[in-house]
This record gives C-alpha cells, sequence and structure tokens, in this order.
C-alpha cells in the first residue's frame, strides 16, 4: 500500500464540499471539524485514483483502503420529515397519485383503479421497509437492499419482485419528468431470474364435460342458468360478457348479435362499477348469438331485463376493483366444482369455454380470419386480413361461420 500523500487545504472548493456534506448529514461542525472532514474528503479521493489507476492496468486485487469505510447502509439517514429548502417534501403516495393521473386512473375514483391500488399498495411495502417515505431520500443502495430482502425472505416468487421493482420504477420516472426527484433509484436494476416451474396447461372442456354443465345449468337460478351458455355459444371472455348491459344485445340486418366494446358515457355504469376494458384493441367486435342460445330463452331473458340493466344484475360488481368479472369467476370456479363436480386443475372454469369454441371452430373448418373476427384475436398472421372492410361488418357471413358450431348431442 502506498504511503498517504501530505496535504494542505488551499482550495476553497475542498471547504465547501465538506460543509455540504456535513449539511446534508445535518451535522453542525466548528471550523477545525470542517477542515479535518475536508482532509478526509481529499484523501479518499486520492485513494481512489490509486486503485482505479491500478485496476486499469490490470491489478484487480481487493481493495485495501476499502476497511477504512463504513458499509453505507449502515449509516444514519438524515432525518426524512424536514423538507428541502425551497420545495415541499414529496412522499411516495404523492408520487403514485401523480404517476396514477398523468396514466389516466384518477386514485380517489370509486372504484379504486387497480393499476393505482397495486402500486400504492407496493409503495407502501417499500416505505415499511425503508422506514421512511421521501422520494427524494431513496438511493440506489436503498432500492438493492429492498430487492434483495424480498428474495432472502421468500415471500415472494421472482416474477412479484420484478413486477415490484418495475412499479416503482414507473413512478420515479414520472417524479423525474415532473421535478419530484433527480434520480431513479430502480433504473437498471436486474428483475431475479425466473424459476421455471411445470405449469399445468389449460385445457378445453370434453364434451362430456360441456355437456354435462350446460345441462346442469339448466337447474341453476341467476346468472348460472344462462352464463355457462353464453360463453360456450360466444367464446367470450368472462369479463366481456359480465360488463355488458341490455342495449348491447342489438340485431344488424334482422341478425341478433353481442357487441363487446369499451364505449361509454360516464354515467353508464351502475354504482360502484368500473369502466369498461377489453384485453386488447381487437377485442371490440360484435358476435353473433347462436341459434342453440337463442333456443335456450336468450333472448326472452333479455328482453326482459329493465332498460340499462347489467346483462347479468345478479353478479355484482367487486368492492375492491368494481369488476363483475371478478365475482363471477369466483362464482363460477365454484359451481364448477362443487355442483358440476369438475375439479380437474387443467380446467379453467370460465376461459376452458374459449378454448373448447376455438376447437369446434376448427372442427366446422372455420377459416381463422372467421375465428378471429368471432373470438376478437389479433390475425396478424393474415395479411390480407387489414384489406376491405373485413368480417366484422359482414353479419351474415359471421352468423353463417356461427350456425356451423356445433353443440355436444344430448341437450
Amino acid at each position: 500500500m502506498m504511503p498517504a500523500p501530505a496535504m494542505t487545504i488551499r482550495a476553497r472548493r475542498d471547504i465547501t464540499e465538506a460543509e455540504s456534506l456535513l449539511a446534508d448529514r445535518e451535522i453542525i461542525a466548528d471550523g477545525a471539524s470542517v477542515r479535518a472532514t475536508a482532509q478526509a474528503l481529499w484523501l479518499a479521493k486520492v485513494q481512489l485514483a490509486e486503485t482505479m489507476l491500478r485496476r486499469a492496468t490490470g491489478d484487480y486485487r481487493p481493495d485495501e483502503y476499502a476497511a477504512r469505510y463504513p458499509d453505507a447502509s449502515a449509516l444514519p439517514r438524515k432525518a426524512t420529515d424536514k423538507p428541502a429548502k425551497g420545495k415541499p417534501r414529496v412522499t411516495f403516495e404523492d408520487a403514485v397519485r401523480g404517476w396514477s393521473l398523468n396514466a389516466g386512473y384518477n386514485p380517489d375514483a370509486t372504484p379504486t383503479p387497480r393499476s393505482y391500488h397495486e402500486r400504492s399498495r407496493t409503495a407502501q411495502r417499500l416505505a415499511a421497509f425503508l422506514g421512511h417515505d421521501d422520494v427524494t431520500q431513496v438511493m440506489r443502495d436503498d432500492a438493492v437492499r429492498w430487492k434483495e430482502d424480498m428474495l432472502a425472505n421468500g415471500k415472494k416468487c421472482a416474477s412479484t419482485i420484478g413486477n415490484d421493482i418495475s412499479e416503482m420504477s414507473s413512478v420515479w420516472r414520472w417524479a423525474i419528468a415532473h421535478g419530484k426527484a433527480t434520480d431513479n433509484p430502480f433504473k437498471g436494476i436486474l428483475p431475479p431470474a425466473k424459476v421455471r416451474k411445470k405449469k399445468t396447461k389449460k385445457r378445453p372442456y370434453t364434451t362430456d364435460e360441456a355437456r354435462q354443465i350446460l345441462l346442469t345449468a339448466r337447474q341453476a337460478r341467476g346468472a348460472l342458468r344462462l352464463l355457462p351458455w353464453v360463453l360456450a355459444a360466444t367464446g367470450a371472455r368472462l369479463n366481456e360478457v359480465c360488463q355488458s348491459y341490455k342495449e348491447d344485445v342489438v340485431n344488424y340486418d334482422g341478425l341478433p348479435f353481442l357487441r363487446l366494446h369499451a364505449e361509454e358515457a360516464a354515467d353508464d355504469r351502475a354504482a360502484g362499477e368500473a369502466p369498461r376494458s377489453l384485453k386488447t384493441e381487437s377485442s371490440e367486435r360484435s358476435v353473433p348469438l347462436h341459434p342453440r342460445l337463442i333456443a335456450e330463452g336468450f333472448l326472452k331473458y333479455v328482453s326482459a331485463l329493465p332498460p340499462g340493466s347489467p346483462l347479468f344484475p345478479d353478479i355484482r360488481p367487486d368492492k375492491r376493483y368494481g369488476r363483475r368479472g371478478n365475482n363471477a369467476q369466483k362464482i363460477m370456479s365454484k359451481w364448477i366444482k362443487a355442483t358440476v363436480g369438475i375439479t380437474d386443475k387443467a380446467i379453467s372454469p370460465s376461459h376452458s369455454w374459449r378454448h373448447w369454441w376455438m376447437d369446434e371452430a376448427r372442427r366446422a373448418d372455420l377459416h381463422g380470419e372467421v375465428r378471429h373476427a368471432i373470438t376478437g384475436h389479433i390475425d396478424d398472421e393474415n395479411e390480407s386480413a387489414n384489406y376491405g372492410i373485413g368480417l366484422r361488418h359482414m353479419p351474415a357471413q359471421l352468423m353463417a361461420a356461427m350456425e356451423k358450431i356445433k353443440f355436444p348431442d344430448g341437450l
């Protein structure tokens, strides 16, 4: 180790740097202490330069000077309840709310927007770990320690930890862009590698299972009487159906369709219900109603609903996010397992109908463009689908295709 060089404090900038460091730590020091701090800073710079020079020439031995310095994470932090001079203190919740509003989610809306709620909860966990909630006081080592702590306690899977880091990084990006912070401590932190586990692949209902469910539904009351039939007959997603209203059952050229969309006025939803949403832009479509669904009494059921009624009003929006589909999923799952008696983990009580419909469409030799027009999938591999008005605007052709879907015998 080279001997430490002698030093004389001459530059005013050394004193200024020492004063700034002491002020940042809220340490009141006399003149001698300031000069001693300035000398220690100067010596640290010299030692850093020496270490970097050795490494530049290929010497990567451990840094012999590192033992002089304490672990940065163990150093006391300055008080966080005092705002920076001239600027109001910005809390984690302030930043999350700012991000939410900028992203188009009103944090004060009822029900609470899911994207805001999830980031707010993540920020609360971060604050509990750090012991403060000041946006400007979160450093890079804080973010890394948080990630490492989540990994060490084993309470979260790798994908959830990566998602937490991503959520906070997006909030800090907003804070930087709006002058609330100067650095993003989460930027560039690698998410933990995902442990690849063998997942149970979801499968469609078999013909026997489909028959069993639809027969059992005839004995059910409320939404369970017709909801399984609607899912089977349309291939639609559960949330798409459950967020629909009476007025979404329409006629095109005299043919009955269910219009799935995200268009509405601000007062179109029931109390506590979230605005409509679709998985993708291509999900907006009108689905022809299968003759078997009409024979089951669906149109008669819809006509008996009062104006402005949800399609299945007895399925209430869930309290947290205002989604009827969330509660419908729980109701369907419990009914399929307990009443129908299907407990296979490879079955998704609602989405397996979408798989079933797709297989029936293949058996009926429906062209891929027809299947996509009805299910709302993106047809990336078929360039010709982008030409003309498209099948989505051809009611007669869609209905003719839907009529080819065969339901199980014995219904």
